[in-house]
């Protein structure tokens, strides 16, 4: 008996108004564009993770301040809490006037004593005062401690110099020069802490906490090559005047700092 042929499944041809069945190539179309999409997205996801934990190993923005406070815990029990910024020395000269009576009702010649010194003038931030830290770009901004004067005021008694201008009449002169010498203490803190006093050192200590900084980021290890190149240091006593603080946070930084890739100049 005779093997029977089993018939092929749709082996006839397609009949009339059938359209002969072809590739899918809407679908795989729209399974490309898809593919596409996702993609690039995951591509730019990757990129934006890529820049954010980039910015420093365990240094995100929003941890940057606790971070570095952390780390000034430790500073503060070595220097005593603060973190000297800046030194000057002056040559000051003091006066005291006393107006002298004859018989208690005749005006006469004053004395004048005058004492010139030496001072040395030294400045400081508390380390344990509000801090904040940020990041713009390839900046670190940084909101220090205002500047305080470091107190009383160290002077050089044997470079001091002394003298008294009286009449002959005058019958207290050391008085007059000792009253002044007992004043020279007091009066030298008022001068330390002056506008003008803290005005002059004000650049060369935002450089010395700019380096405070820095030498943090490398001491930590959170110094990334290339990633930031600049600190702007702006005091807590300047963001009083926002359009001051806004000149400095966008203005040329406090310091530029060189990496090894990159050229000094």
């Amino acid at each position: 008996m005779p093997d029977e042929l089993d018939e092929p499944i749709n082996a006839d041809p397609p009949g009339p108004g059938e359209k002969k069945r072809g590739f899918p190539w809407g679908c795989f179309a729209v399974v490309a564009i898809v593919a596409v999409f996702v993609a690039g997205s995951v591509a730019v996801s990757w990129m934006l993770l890529h820049k954010i934990s980039g910015i420093l190993p365990g240094f995100r923005e929003e941890q940057i301040t606790e971070t570095f406070l952390s780390s000034v815990l430790e500073v503060t029990g070595t220097q005593g809490g603060t973190l000297e910024v800046s030194t000057a020395t002056s040559t000051e000269r003091f006066e005291r006037h006393k107006e002298n009576l004859i018989w208690n009702f005749i005006p006469w010649e004053p004395t004048i004593s005058e004492i010139v010194v030496p001072a040395t003038y030294r400045y400081h931030i508390d380390l344990n005062g509000k801090w904040d830290i940020s990041v713009d770009e390839e900046r670190i901004i940084v909101v220090a401690p205002k500047i305080e004067p470091s107190l009383p005021v160290a002077f050089d008694t044997a470079g001091m110099k002394k003298k008294t201008l009286s009449s002959w009449q005058s019958l207290d002169k050391q008085g007059n020069l000792e009253e002044l010498e007992k004043a020279i203490t007091s009066r030298l803190n008022l001068r330390a802490a002056s506008p003008e006093n803290i005005k002059q050192v004000r650049e060369e200590s935002r450089r010395s906490v700019a380096m405070f900084v820095k030498n943090w980021l490398l001491s930590a290890e959170h110094w990334q090559e290339g990633r930031y190149t600049e600190i702007t240091v702006i005091f807590e006593d300047e963001l009083k005047d926002q359009e001051k603080a806004d000149s400095l946070k966008g203005g040329e930084p406090t310091i530029r700092m060189i990496t090894a890739s990159q050229p000094k100049g």
